[in-house]
């Protein structure tokens, strides 16, 4: 095989796994210390309790994922997030939602 064949494959391969990569349903973001939608429904109170989270830790960047796991919303966070706040954040959802 040649290395052209051989970059060929690695792309499908590439492209196959980011297709079947799961999506996110909704995606948070925090920049400067604000929070943010950027994709998918979010109910309103629950990204003002965000807010209001993430200023007592004051975290001034980072992202939250709502994943679907068996028919319940996973949240992911991204390392910017330190675990208390994550784990405020989580606590915030299950109550509500």
């Amino acid at each position: 095989m040649g290395t052209a064949q051989l970059a060929f494959v690695l792309l499908v391969l590439v492209g196959v796994l980011l297709a079947c990569r799961p999506r996110p349903v909704f995606v948070i973001q925090i920049r400067d210390g604000v929070v943010r939608v950027r994709r998918g429904p979010v109910p309103r109170e629950f990204v003002g309790e965000v807010g209001d989270v993430c200023q007592k830790y004051r975290v001034v960047a980072g992202t939250i994922r709502g994943f679907l796991v068996r028919k319940r919303i996973a949240l992911v966070f991204s390392r910017h997030i330190p675990p208390p706040c994550q784990q405020r954040i989580r606590n915030i959802w299950n109550l509500h939602f």
